[in-house]
């Protein structure tokens, strides 16, 4: 494919990754490879409120926040769809305002790439790929392997401009604010910094997660031997899943509950090591320096695991992985794959990186 910019240098350019999570630190790595790329250029990031955290005070990005969860709601009432509708309207006329010379869509989806077409932008450079029907709206499809882990396909995407390829790990920047925020909370639970490991137990979808009880024993014994203390970190309306949890543990525990993005990312560098299913947080705590074991069971570890050293991945062996995320998709509880896998697996993997760590922290 040839240079969708012709070789040009871009005065604005978009990032267009609204959500989620995991997706958004996925596509860290390549925002890096296009500001190194293009320093000069002025960057701006196509994002969902929620997520507004991971991007604010990164060098050279400007956050275009659209709140899609407030005029989601508002169009499914009679009262509130013409506002939704006004709303949307004038997010658009603030996105051609800035007279985008190019979008790089990382998210191959219907409504990115059409809010992308109406925000004006001449160039738009997206995944060949006929989900939703989005590469109708792109001026520019490059072809890009499946069989990769996302951030590759993300560095595949943008390869025709020209940029280093190689991945780089981008940690979020955290204000002082939110640093400060989480040595009070640790040290009013009397915690110090590489004191605690983390574990967030709650994935976007539940079919995806592990048992309450495999945690809670789990949790147990690591505080018995590995003396850290257990932190069950979960966001918004996770707290269910963390108090079924706690409900089986018998060793101390502490519960981070409510914080926002650069505070559980603060949090979970502050950890000795993360345990976590295919979930945000996970991908944060590897993008943070954290060492991370995975709990993998529906999803793919090659495409969508911890891509950074040091980490540990556990999965499931039951081989039930396009099946099982079809049946259990919007189920609430964990899928049957997940469900097999038992303690002793994830804690020989704790062990193992624990052990790495210690050998790490000797040399």
């Amino acid at each position: 494919m040839k240079d969708p910019l012709y070789g040009r240098i871009p005065y604005n350019l978009m990032i267009v990754r609204m959500s989620s999570l995991g997706d958004i630190i996925h596509t860290l790595p390549a925002y890096n490879a296009l500001h190194e790329k293009f320093p000069e250029t002025k960057l701006h990031w196509l994002i969902d409120e929620p997520y507004k955290d991971i991007v604010d005070n990164l060098d050279g990005v400007e956050a275009e926040c659209l709140n899609r969860p407030e005029i989601t709601h508002k169009l499914k009432t009679l009262e509130g769809f013409w506002m939704a509708i006004g709303l949307l309207i004038a997010f658009m006329k603030h996105l051609r305002k800035l007279k985008l010379v190019a979008s790089i869509i990382f998210q191959p989806l219907l409504r990115t790439a059409l809010l992308t077409r109406l925000s004006g932008s001449r160039v738009r450079l997206g995944f060949k790929r006929f989900a939703e029907a989005g590469w109708f709206f792109l001026t520019h499809r490059n072809k890009v392997s499946k069989k990769q882990h996302a951030i590759e396909q993300n560095m595949e995407l943008i390869a025709p401009i020209g940029v280093d390829t190689k991945p780089k790990r981008i940690p979020i920047k955290i204000s002082n604010a939110n640093q400060k925020f989480v040595d009070n909370f640790l040290s009013d639970y009397k915690l110090t910094e590489k004191k605690f490991i983390t574990i967030c137990p709650s994935a976007s979808k539940p079919y995806k997660q592990w048992t309450s009880k495999g945690y809670a024993e789990l949790a147990d014994q690591i505080a018995a031997e590995h003396n850290l203390t257990p932190v069950l970190a979960c966001l918004g309306d996770e707290i269910g899943c963390v108090k079924d949890i706690v409900s089986h543990m018998k060793s101390k525990y502490i519960v981070a509950h409510n914080f926002n993005l650069q505070q559980l990312a603060a949090l979970l560098k502050m950890s000795v090591y993360t345990v976590a299913p295919d979930t945000g947080p996970l991908h944060l705590a590897a993008a943070m320096g954290t060492p991370v074991v995975g709990i993998y069971g529906p999803t793919d570890p090659t495409i969508f695991g911890p891509y950074w050293d040091p980490n540990r991945v556990v999965v499931a062996t039951l081989k039930c992985r396009k099946k099982c995320a079809r049946k259990h998709k919007k189920s609430s509880e964990p899928c049957t794959c997940m469900k097999e896998i038992e303690c002793h697996q994830v804690f020989a993997s704790c062990n193992s990186i624990y052990d790495q760590i210690n050998k790490d922290n000797s040399d």
